[in-house]
């Protein structure tokens, strides 16, 4: 990504915009530019919820399978473990993957009977 210029009134009327994100503080998150990350959250909740498109990558396809000699969490983990999930939210992800999951492997569907239902999964 290229670097963007911001007057220094505006970096200021963005980090009193900026709110805190507890998470990120954790010892065991690493950014290389921790700034540029707290913008980057800033204009994602400035856009709203509207505006957010989220990629998962249930099947590994995009994300590392191991680090450091450990398996890595999928994305399926990452939100079963979250505390931000409720947990009526929690039960629909699962209906949703009982449901879609055997869809998803059904070796007697066609690609073009699956690919819907998996977008709309």
């Amino acid at each position: 990504m290229g670097s963007v210029s911001v007057s220094p009134r505006a970096a200021r009327a963005t980090a009193e915009r900026i709110q805190p994100v507890p998470e990120l503080e954790k010892a065991s998150v690493h950014m290389k530019d921790p700034e540029h990350v707290k913008r980057v959250i800033s204009a994602l909740r400035e856009a709203g919820a509207d505006k957010l498109q989220v990629i998962s990558d249930f099947d590994m396809t995009l994300s590392r399978f191991g680090f450091n000699g450990r398996r890595c969490p999928t994305s399926h983990n990452i939100l079963d473990n979250s505390r931000v999930i409720s947990e009526e939210g929690r039960k629909k992800l699962k209906d949703l993957l009982h449901y879609y999951y055997p869809i998803e492997i059904d070796p007697n569907r066609t690609m073009e009977e699956k690919c819907p239902l998996m977008v709309e999964w």
